[in-house]
């Protein structure tokens, strides 16, 4: 079990470092990849071992988002599939000529999605 939590703890910063680090230039946390952010927190920790002070601990967050900046990757097309199978034997509608031409989408997700605050309740 402490196993488990202990991956479960390292994706989640490891993702809260990809946002973070999005936010601070502005640029879609899409572009940031998973598997360099992982590469480059693996390279930073070989490099300081050990109990660090926090200057030092502060230092080595910049340079890791320096990092992964660098390495941003390509602008994700928008895409989009219908809800279709090629086999009978499913609760899916058959796949038809009509889905070739499926309609693709033209906003990205961040602008399609408007996440708002809860409202208070009247109490």
């Amino acid at each position: 079990m402490q196993q488990i939590w202990a991956h479960l703890l390292v994706h989640h910063a490891l993702r809260e470092l990809m946002v973070r680090t999005a936010a601070t230039r502005g640029v879609d946390a899409d572009r940031i990849s998973f598997t360099e952010t992982l590469r480059s927190a693996r390279r930073s920790v070989t490099v300081t071992p050990g109990s660090f002070s926090p200057e030092l601990l502060v230092r080595t967050l910049v340079l890791l988002q320096h990092d992964l900046l660098e390495r941003l990757l390509p602008y994700r097309r928008l895409r989009s599939q219908p809800r279709v199978v090629k086999r009978k034997m499913s609760n899916y509608r058959l796949k038809r000529a009509e889905h070739h031409t499926w309609p693709q989408p033209v906003h990205t997700g961040t602008q399609a999605v408007r996440i708002q605050r809860p409202q208070p309740a009247n109490t």
